[in-house]
């Protein structure tokens, strides 16, 4: 491992539920420790209620107004919240200003993976690709092969 330093709008930049999602640590950079994702969020953007079997995550909100699901609480999140979630805990997460921003933290690293193969890379993050929900049984097939399994829609979705 190498000491390394990234700006705002550095990191491998990815198109992925309905948001730009930036890497900025990844297992080769923390020799597997953890992995980093900065999620730029719009109004809408959710993430399906999901379980992962085998990373820790954390969510720390930098800028913006979110709903958490975790298990079964519902928790409002503003800028300097901390959100902790273990592994194997249902978890989802939207949306519920006109923009926000949050550091996602899972421990061990690897899931950077499972965004690179699932989302799309954005090499220009002024030309960002057309909002759209993720198309869930092609997005659970991807999923499962990271040990995430999708067990429910995004808080505030319509059934």
């Amino acid at each position: 491992m190498k000491p390394y330093a990234l700006g705002r709008e550095e990191g491998e930049a990815i198109w992925m539920f309905d948001s730009l999602d930036t890497i900025k640590a990844d297992v080769e950079h923390t020799g597997g420790g953890f992995t980093v994702v900065e999620f730029l969020d719009f109004e809408g953007s959710s993430v399906p209620l999901h379980v992962n079997d085998s990373w820790d995550t954390g969510f720390y909100i930098l800028e913006g107004e979110y709903t958490f699901v975790i298990a079964d609480d519902t928790v409002p999140a503003t800028p300097g919240a901390w959100l902790f979630v273990p592994r194997k805990t249902p978890h989802a997460w939207r949306c519920e200003s006109a923009g926000g921003r949050l550091l996602n933290v899972t421990v061990p690293g690897g899931l950077e993976g499972f965004y690179r193969q699932a989302g799309e890379s954005v090499p220009d993050r002024t030309q960002l690709p057309d909002r759209s929900e993720p198309a869930v049984q092609p997005l659970s097939s991807t999923a499962a092969q990271y040990g995430i399994k999708i067990v429910g829609p995004p808080p505030g979705a319509t059934p």
